[in-house]
């Protein structure tokens, strides 16, 4: 896997004139679905104003999901890929999918061997802590410490194999449980390679954001001086970069993987195509052996018949 074309992804995107689309309505949204929940704590609407503040809320709240999978289409598009149309089912169903994920990632595996040991961590998790909350002895905490950590180990294995999931669904999966099954299929023996593509992009995005963080941080900080004391300013200068520079940091982390997507797809339609160049060769390879043999046996059978035979001396 190209680790360097995966953090020149994160930034790559800056170059392409209609992603602003996106980056404006990320700005526009984003600060919304932070703020409300804070004004809604401090009791900033009145009573009659709730149930359309709600309404709203939620309205922008499926905006930004709609927008995440217009993100997701463009980063495929961008890789060349083909992308389904979103319909109402499909984006309905986008609600499930990512449902599906979680119950795939904590409870129920589609491997075997992997969901009797997660069913099993699940059982022995609970029963340990009840048991670890009569008796603090120093084996139960240790045993109830290797189950934890046994669990979220298979739960990150499981997050990883199946983050592709979203992309599975709008590149060429018609089911929702298709595309688990695609991203599971996409990602075998790929774990560490997925792994490592996974941090350094989530690092590559934090770069994005901490630098888009300060400079916008610095700016506001500046302007704001003039109309509040330095302590307030600052507060608000940072809070408000912080939610701007949380968009390029998203659209970044999409575009580095849709690239690990992209690679991965190549390198399973490779393997598929010498596992069956290797099976034509067994298959073919042993009849046109006999053949030949059998030929060779007929030609020599033909060549000893049209032989004269010598005369026999008396």
């Amino acid at each position: 896997m190209n680790y360097d074309k995966i953090i020149n992804a994160v930034y790559d995107w800056i170059n392409l004139e209609e992603v602003y689309w996106f980056l404006t309505f990320f700005w526009l949204s984003l600060p919304v679905l932070a703020i409300i929940p804070q004004a809604l704590a401090k009791d900033f609407f009145t009573p009659d104003l709730l149930w359309l503040v709600y309404i709203l809320y939620d309205i922008m709240y499926v905006a930004v999901i709609l927008g995440l999978v217009a993100l997701t289409q463009n980063c495929l598009i961008k890789r060349h890929l083909h992308t389904q149309k979103v319909s109402p089912s499909k984006a309905l169903d986008t609600f499930f999918l990512v449902f599906l994920e979680f119950w795939y990632i904590f409870a129920w595996n589609l491997n075997r061997r992997l969901r009797v040991i997660q069913i099993l961590l699940l059982m022995a998790v609970p029963l340990l802590y009840y048991y670890w909350s009569f008796d603090n002895s120093l084996l139960v905490s240790s045993l109830l410490s290797f189950f934890v950590w046994a669990y979220v180990t298979v739960v990150a294995y499981n997050a990883v194999r199946y983050c592709f999931s979203i992309m599975c669904f709008y590149h060429d999966c018609n089911t929702i449980q298709d595309a688990a099954k695609r991203s599971w299929e996409i990602t075998h023996h790929r774990f560490v390679e997925v792994l490592t593509g996974v941090v350094l992009s989530l690092g590559a995005a934090f770069v994005l954001f901490a630098v888009v963080s300060v400079i916008l941080g610095a700016m506001a900080n500046v302007i704001l001086l003039y109309f509040f004391n330095p302590p307030l300013a600052y507060s608000i200068a940072t809070n408000s970069a912080m939610l701007f520079a949380l968009a390029p940091a998203i659209m970044g982390y999409h575009y580095a993987v849709s690239v690990m997507y992209h690679e991965l797809l190549n390198e399973k339609d490779t393997d598929r195509r010498i596992k069956k160049y290797l099976a034509k060769k067994v298959l073919f390879s042993e009849p046109r052996r006999l053949f030949k043999k059998h030929a060779e046996k007929r030609k020599a059978a033909s060549k000893s018949a049209k032989k004269p035979k010598k005369k026999s001396r008396r």
